[in-house]
């Protein structure tokens, strides 16, 4: 078929794909009318990335996961599963840190909530993340404190009851006092780091079992106040990491949703693709009821051809 003959074709039978277009357009706004509206809230989310190595993790990604969408389904108590409320979340990059978190809903006010939960967890995650801390809290690390102190104590009150039992042990040794300084109650200068004073050379008991057995306990409750110190010292050591790396590498929400805006995006498309869909159709239909008369001329005039030759041969047999 050439050009010419396309276009002969088209013109002659162009009211098929004209008449299941404006079918499908119709169709297609008939189901916009009295499909529920929907609405789209949006919050901007900055995620700062100076640390080359950490590169891999992306902001975007973190949003749309389900884990994030789990924790926000529980908070708000919604009835869609994670999968599907992961599908409802778009995360996409405006600049170079800026990200545009969207989520899509029936309910404007519930979209704006939704929106709002999914960029504040997707934050919270990316920052704990980069710092380096999976959920290290506050009450845990008092926790921890708290169990190191009562080790401490319970060896240092081991160490009083059994210097009140045998009294003679104290004579010419520092017992008690071997404790930190700051253990004791007392200050520490400023840049001072705690020490533990030494044994005593020689205790003033002869009893080898008294003696032996008040040396573990001291030797015990100088190790504790040990551990106790190193906590401290570690506990510090991570925070200052910790403000450090959240300054480099990090997220934060820096305008959340407000309002949710009427989402009239998916209704064009819809009539867009009922058009294309219905103008490929007809554009079928046509050519291929074209291709089906062709055949059938075509098988017309052999047959015409074939009935004409017939009486001649005959004659000629005849002859």
């Amino acid at each position: 078929m050439d050009s010419a003959e396309f276009w002969r074709v088209v013109r002659r039978r162009a009211r098929i794909p004209i008449v299941l277009m404006i079918a499908a357009v119709c169709a297609a706004f008939v189901f916009n009318t009295m499909s529920k509206p929907k609405y789209t809230a949006t919050a901007t989310v900055v995620a700062r990335n100076l640390l080359t190595i950490l590169k891999p993790l992306k902001f975007e990604e973190l949003a749309t996961s389900t884990s994030v969408a789990a924790h926000v389904r529980d908070q708000l108590r919604l009835s869609d599963s994670p999968e599907d409320l992961a599908r409802r979340v778009r995360a996409a990059a405006s600049q170079s840190a800026l990200y545009r978190v969207s989520v899509t809903d029936t309910v404007p006010d519930r979209a704006i909530s939704i929106t709002n939960a999914i960029s504040l967890e997707a934050a919270r995650v990316y920052t704990d993340l980069a710092v380096g801390t999976l959920s290290t809290t506050a009450g845990q690390v008092d926790g921890e404190r708290s169990s190191y102190r009562e080790r401490y104590l319970t060896a240092a009150q081991r160490l009083l009851d059994y210097e009140a039992l045998h009294p003679d042990v104290l004579i010419g040794s520092s017992g008690s006092e071997t404790l930190p300084p700051d253990l004791q109650g007392q200050l520490l200068e400023q840049g001072a780091t705690p020490s533990l004073q030494p044994l005593a050379p020689a205790l003033a008991t002869t009893d080898v079992r008294v003696e032996s057995q008040f040396l573990a306990l001291q030797l015990a409750s100088r190790l504790a106040a040990d551990a106790y110190h190193n906590f401290e010292a570690e506990t510090a050591k991570n925070g200052v990491a910790a403000v450090a790396n959240a300054h480099d590498y990090g997220a934060q929400v820096v305008d959340p949703a407000v309002v949710a805006e009427p989402d009239t995006s998916a209704r064009r498309w819809r009539l867009v693709y009922a058009a294309v869909l219905a103008g490929l159709l007809g554009a079928g239909i046509t050519f291929g009821r074209e291709h089906i008369e062709r055949r059938m001329r075509l098988a017309a005039m052999q047959r015409t051809l074939i009935g004409e030759a017939a009486p001649h041969e005959v004659s000629v047999a005849r002859q």
